[in-house]
């Protein structure tokens, strides 16, 4: 083939590529990277509307088998999203734990994602820490990654505590 159907060819495959979606959410790599492929950069973190908020900054195995419910929102409760990739991870920065199933998300280890791109307000998840080799209570940090459309989407949100919440609206 000459080099100029090549080239057309080539095109035809990227715009092809750009139309792509996943109604089931993410492919499972992108735990961990937070960056969806969508040919945009993500939101200024000034703008997020969202939040990550955990019923604990700390686990304790012998309290509830360690596990603590993680909320990914809007802080308005107005503003939806479509899509979201949230991941705890322990002390040392290292993937920890697991999220218990759910109907929102599919799992992926240390990881759980969006189960389809209806647009929500709230979604609740419940994190536990592994059953085997971890210290019986520690610290866990949840970061996520928050779609509201295919180019509007915030990277790296950290997790808040519920209790710091609480104690800031007073």
């Amino acid at each position: 083939m000459s080099a100029h159907v090549w080239s057309v060819v080539l095109a035809v495959l990227m715009l092809n590529g750009k139309s792509l979606c996943f109604p089931s959410g993410a492919p499972s790599i992108t735990c961990g990277i937070y960056m969806p492929h969508h040919g945009a950069a993500p939101q200024p973190p000034s703008s997020n509307p969202y939040a990550v908020v955990a019923s604990s900054r700390r686990y304790n195995i012998e309290e509830n088998g360690g596990q603590i419910e993680v909320n990914v929102t809007s802080l308005s409760g107005k503003e939806e999203f479509k899509g979201f990739v949230v991941a705890a991870y322990d002390e040392d920065q290292q993937p920890f734990g697991y999220f218990l199933p759910s109907h929102h998300a599919h799992q992926i280890p240390h990881c759980d994602k969006q189960n389809n791109a209806h647009s929500k307000k709230l979604v609740t998840l419940f994190w536990r820490p592994p059953t085997e080799g971890a210290p019986t209570t520690g610290a866990v940090i949840f970061k996520a990654t928050v779609v509201r459309s295919y180019h509007h989407f915030w990277v790296n949100i950290i997790s808040t505590n519920r209790a710091d919440i609480a104690l800031s609206s007073t």
